[in-house]
């Protein structure tokens, strides 16, 4: 799990990076390629599946219930303190547990599921979730300013970074 836990460190570093290399009215811009969404309601939201994950005290949680602080996608400086103390609450973690995950996946809202799962698996889905919505924002980065260089390897999952690091080099004549 150690590893687990220095890659979402890692991942939300990349991410603290990002939101330090954009400027303030970019976080709370409305994108219209990203259907007029903000890069600050894509970080409260992956803020808000951490803190429902690492505040879970019960053994239950369900990420349709977080908060939505809206603090957290209209102001940057919060949402950057936010991620640093996720990462140091990640980095603290010292041992695995069975978490049970309910959910209403049902188009009505009336359906609730359960499932069973650990701490280690959510961290996982966490990891997978946040590069997805990097991937997200850094498509709504581009179309907002081209000339804004992101890491190139921000918003694409390690599998697909090693998968693409063993592809031969293409030659352009």
């Amino acid at each position: 799990m150690k590893n687990l836990q220095e890659e979402t460190v890692h991942t939300l570093k990349q991410l603290q990076d990002f939101l330090r290399l954009i400027p303030d009215t970019y976080y709370y811009r409305s994108i219209s390629i990203l259907q007029g969404n903000t890069i600050g309601k894509h970080i409260r939201h992956i803020i808000e599946f951490y803190q429902t994950l690492l505040e879970n005290t019960s053994g239950l949680i369900n990420y349709d219930l977080r908060e939505r602080n809206l603090i957290l996608e209209n102001n940057k400086e919060t949402a950057l303190e936010k991620l640093a103390e996720i990462a140091g609450q990640v980095q603290q973690i010292d041992s695995d547990y069975r978490i049970t995950v309910e959910g209403d996946y049902s188009e009505c809202g009336s359906v609730c599921s359960r499932s069973s799962s650990s701490l280690s698996r959510e961290l996982a889905y966490n990891l997978e979730h946040i590069v997805h919505h990097m991937a997200i924002m850094r498509i709504g980065i581009e179309f907002l300013d081209p000339s804004l260089v992101v890491s190139e390897n921000f918003g694409v999952a390690r599998s697909t970074w090693r998968h693409l690091q063993k592809q031969p080099q293409v030659q352009v004549s």
